[in-house]
């Protein structure tokens, strides 16, 4: 141990305990973490205070009363107001039954190294103890000097983990990467490369071309790690009023049509999928004090399904419904990406054979707006000659055509997601 590990350590004489709702394991820190796991992202102060609720509150019963099962965690974004304090007094409000992830606010990154790591720590501490399962830290503002400038060549990503490793050993940490950056080690949960998946995903909409896309897929799903990634898009991104996927301007129901399908791309990746609320704010939902917003409005928006933000938000928790009966869907499933027609991301989920052997589910999605019909052999599908095919996501059965060559051939409407799962006639 360091100086700074030794003298951090030796602040916490016993290990955390586990929280009651993290499941038995040994020293598997990802068991956490399953294909019925998915994230909602917000900060703390989201919702205003309503009916004698805080925030906290008043989010957990958004995920109990809306998101029918589908959402499992929390994940709390950066946040400088004090967001532990408010945690502590909201935490019984909340239930025992959410994982919580909370992301290390930049004021507690942004001191020297010695002062930022005890600072740090003691912040994560407090949290671990009042309940939080994962902490989320940046990694391009923890490699800076003591003035606060970017230095790549300095890591203190292994400080913070020989320290909560130590005296919280059931912690996830996940870390949150970027390009160039110095990447985590292979035991460690990290978030997806946000600045490149979103831009895949924003050029592959713009353009109608998902071969950049199924390029960086390719990259990420050939890296064989125990990590977890958690894969979010950006409310820049993942947007309902217009971001860089679509046009504000485009018909509603283009616009849900389209936004439906990228997030079900999300879902079809390896890891874990986590959801921002503020990407859900519609026209008609403004925000009040603070920046926060009515609960009852924001609910009332989602309830209309002839809305953007009704639309969408229904189509996601139908796929999550669906996603988490699948085991190929396991946030280390294996992965193969599969490139055919340009307009299409095709992805196969889990495998047959194996240690962790299930039915592979073929995801294809659509991400421009003409037809499409994608062709794969036998061989490449896994799948017998004379296989046909279930689609989960509508529960209809999938009749491809062979072509002349004997391949399998899908056809998808524009923007449409299938994920297919071969059965025997």
């Amino acid at each position: 141990m360091n100086d700074v590990v030794s003298e951090v350590v030796a602040r916490y004489p016993e290990p955390i305990p586990t929280p009651a709702v993290m499941p038995a394991r040994s020293d598997d820190r990802s068991s956490v973490f399953s294909e019925c796991t998915a994230f909602l992202a917000a900060a703390p102060g989201f919702f205003s205070s309503t009916m004698g609720r805080t925030s906290l509150a008043a989010l957990a019963a958004f995920i109990d009363d809306e998101c029918d099962g589908t959402i499992t965690g929390l994940h709390f974004l950066d946040d400088t107001s004090g967001s532990v304090t408010g945690f502590r007094h909201a935490a019984p409000e909340t239930g025992s039954d959410l994982l919580f992830m909370y992301d290390v606010p930049t004021d507690e990154l942004a001191r020297t190294v010695h002062e930022r790591v005890a600072s740090s720590v003691e912040y994560v501490v407090e949290l671990a103890r009042l309940g939080v399962h994962a902490v989320r830290f940046p990694v391009n503002r923890l490699n800076r000097d003591d003035n606060g400038s970017r230095d790549e060549r300095k890591d203190h990503l292994p400080i913070f983990v020989e320290i909560l490793d130590t005296i919280a050993p059931w912690l996830s940490i996940v870390i949150d990467a970027e390009p160039h950056s110095q990447k985590p080690t292979d035991s460690r949960d990290h978030s997806a490369d946000h600045d490149t998946l979103e831009s895949c995903f924003a050029d592959g909409y713009r353009t109608e071309d998902a071969q950049d896309f199924s390029r960086w897929a390719v990259a990420e799903t050939g890296q064989q790690t125990d990590a977890v990634r958690y894969n979010v898009l950006s409310e820049a991104v993942g947007s309902l009023g217009g971001s860089a996927l679509i046009d504000a301007v485009l018909p509603s129901a283009q616009r849900a049509r389209t936004l439906l399908s990228a997030y079900t791309v999300l879902m079809a990746l390896p890891g874990v999928p986590g959801f921002r609320l503020d990407a859900f704010i519609s026209d008609g939902v403004a925000a009040e004090a603070a920046g926060s917003v009515s609960f009852d409005r924001f609910v009332d928006s989602l309830h209309d399904s002839e809305t953007v933000a009704g639309a969408v938000f229904v189509g996601i928790t139908e796929r999550l419904r669906v996603r988490s009966r699948e085991a190929a869907f396991a946030p280390r499933s294996r992965s193969r990406v599969l490139c055919d027609a340009s307009g299409v991301i095709s992805i196969v989920r889990g495998a047959a054979d194996g240690p962790d052997a299930c039915t592979p589910v073929l995801c294809l999605h659509n991400i421009s707006h003409e037809p499409s019909d994608p062709t794969f052999t036998p061989e490449e599908l896994s799948v017998d000659d004379s296989s046909l095919f279930r689609d989960i996501i509508s529960g209809d059965v999938v009749y491809p055509y062979r072509t002349t060559d004997g391949r399998f051939a899908f056809g998808l409407e524009p923007y449409e997601s299938m994920w297919l799962k071969a059965f025997a006639p």
